[in-house]
């Protein structure tokens, strides 16, 4: 019987990352095999807590605005879908997943090139510049909402995938571990890791105040400014 492969892809921000991650226990259901393709990024870390095998590429970013980094962009990208091919000819896998964000970008393309069926997943409700580029590569495009359908007839609704431990949270122990007053609400801000500076922004300078009243949580990337979680 022939062994069953799969190759994930996806970075730079937990974003295209952690959906991948949510769905590694279905996926070990139905592959013998689960690789990763990223750049060294977060995804570096993350992928190597559960042991799946990771293979590093080069990516570059993607910009709108007129610079050098745009007009360098189209060189280093074919040189990051070489590396790709070479590491996919390795693998041979039976399908790509892509999670998008620019690294997914040069890992769909090779994909496509050695007739390697492609599936991207888009968990905004439109689709980012990178996921619109994929889309001209993929066999299919899985979106979190369904109006997002209507922008390209590639285009499934699916949802978005979710761990499963998110569902077995016990909220006694966050009471516990974050020193809450039982008797107020709790107001949880999620301020994604490139920044949404202005709600950490608005949390940092307003936390007195809104913890007369509230509980606060605020999730915030790495270089956002940090709360005290006793407050």
């Amino acid at each position: 019987m022939k062994t069953k492969t799969i190759v994930l892809t996806g970075g730079g921000t937990a974003g295209h990352i952690m959906p991948n991650i949510a769905l590694i226990d279905e996926l070990k259901k139905h592959f013998d095999k689960i690789y990763y393709i990223g750049s060294s990024g977060m995804e570096k870390d993350i992928v190597k807590k559960y042991n799946i095998p990771f293979y590093e590429i080069t990516a570059s970013k993607f910009t709108r605005k007129l610079s050098f980094k745009l007009v360098a962009l189209p060189f280093k990208l074919l040189k990051s879908i070489k590396e790709t091919k070479k590491i996919l000819k390795q693998l041979n896998p039976d399908v790509i997943f892509s999670k998008g964000g620019y690294v997914s970008v040069p890992v769909a393309i090779a994909g496509k090139k050695l007739k390697i069926p492609v599936i991207t997943h888009e968990s905004d409700l439109s689709m980012g510049l990178a996921n619109k580029i994929i889309a001209r590569y993929a066999k299919n495009v899985c979106v979190s909402f369904p109006v997002t359908v209507k922008e390209n007839k590639k285009c499934i609704y699916t949802g978005s995938p979710i761990r499963k431990e998110i569902f077995e949270g016990n909220k006694q122990n966050v009471l516990k571990e974050c020193y809450f007053d039982t008797n107020k609400p709790i107001i949880l801000f999620v301020g994604g890791s490139l920044g949404a500076k202005a709600i950490n922004d608005f949390v940092t300078n307003n936390i007195a105040k809104l913890t007369q009243k509230y509980n606060i949580i605020q999730i915030a990337g790495k270089n956002a400014n940090e709360i005290n979680k006793k407050n």
